[in-house]
């Protein structure tokens, strides 16, 4: 157990994926819920949802401590997937009604597909920015390009809570020469970082 009642992500467990069950328990505030897995998946399924109510009640909640993010490789046209730009508005919408949450301190958005990494992190960026209880950003096995990094340092470094942050996993993230310093000095500031 971390500080007062914050969950370490061993603690808070495998995340359940979002369902109506789910999302009724999030809009009612339910304290049993305290993790998530929001998938992006097959084409049906991202035009059944209304993302932006969704996000919201995520946004809202004020016990969830534990988001995950799931995207699949959904973005090939020739396969029957979307285009990025036909998903980019849902997904902006999600992230609005998210950024309000306060009380996610462990946010994964592992293995991320190269075609929406660099999207993905500049939609979350105020989230990441304002979440005053962010304690553990996992981003393993992202595809991650300069503008990326840029991003995300530039997410990093404007942090309102510089204290919170602990942990950045950046594993398999092939991060190397100028971006690597750049988002290193992005987290000088944060003293309670233990592990990058």
């Amino acid at each position: 157990m971390m500080n007062g009642d914050e969950m370490d992500d061993d603690e808070v467990g495998k995340a359940p994926e979002l369902t109506e069950d789910i999302l009724s328990q999030l809009k009612r505030n339910d304290p049993s819920v305290k993790s998530i897995l929001a998938c992006w998946k097959e084409n049906a399924y991202i035009n059944s949802i209304d993302w932006e109510a969704e996000g919201g009640c995520i946004g809202d909640n004020s016990h969830l401590e534990k988001l995950e993010l799931k995207i699949s490789e959904m973005f090939d046209p020739a396969e029957g997937g979307y285009r990025l730009v036909d998903v980019k508005e849902k997904f902006k919408a999600f992230c609005q009604g998210l950024a309000r949450n306060r009380s996610i301190n462990i946010l994964d958005i592992s293995m991320c597909p190269k075609s929406c990494t660099s999207m993905l992190v500049e939609i979350l960026s105020p989230f990441i920015e304002h979440n005053s209880n962010l304690s553990h950003l996992i981003m393993e096995s992202c595809n991650m390009n300069p503008e990326t990094i840029r991003l995300l340092a530039s997410a990093l470094s404007n942090r309102q809570n510089k204290s919170s942050l602990r942990k950045v996993e950046l594993i398999g993230c092939s991060i190397g020469g100028h971006e690597a310093g750049e988002l290193i000095a992005s987290l000088n500031d944060h003293c309670n970082l233990v592990e990058l």
